[in-house]
């Protein structure tokens, strides 16, 4: 209830265009407010707000959820990359996932990457983002914006 006065006001205060917003929700949440969180996405849409299906292969990782969500980015778990390297079923689903979602206008984002041989396996898989703690570790906003905003670093 009042999400969207929510999101408009902070986009205000903090001069925030809404194509530099992304709203993330578990698959698992997604698919309990299907009707709700449906019309909610449709709205942030139309307000240029980008969606991020967050956690997919957890849950119910349905193919329906993914043809009927209205989402702009799928982030598969990071599940499927730990045993990336000993593990074909890993890679196969993930350059599965990212050629499905390519092929209905969706990005992909591999979540979890905490190491180099992990990075080697998913880097050529296609995916639009990949993260995790291989390229850096979560930073209070004071220390991201010194490290990577200043004209110093």
């Amino acid at each position: 209830e009042g999400f969207l006065r929510f999101v408009d006001r902070v986009s205000e205060e903090t001069s925030l265009p809404p194509a530099n917003l992304m709203v993330e929700l578990t698959e698992t949440h997604l698919v309990k407010e299907d009707k709700i969180i449906r019309r909610v996405f449709l709205e942030l849409q139309s307000r240029g707000i980008a969606i991020a299906m967050d956690d997919f292969g957890t849950g119910y990782s349905s193919l329906g959820l993914l043809k009927n969500t209205p989402v702009d980015l799928i982030k598969i778990d990071r599940v499927f990359v730990k045993d990336i390297q000993e593990n074909t079923f890993d890679a196969a689903f993930i350059r599965s996932i990212v050629a499905l979602c390519h092929d209905v206008g969706k990005q992909v984002c591999l979540e979890g990457v905490e190491t180099e041989g992990e990075y080697k396996v998913a880097r050529d898989s296609g995916m639009e983002y990949i993260q995790g703690y291989y390229f850096g570790r979560p930073l209070p906003a004071e220390d991201f914006a010194r490290k990577h905003l200043s004209n110093n670093g």
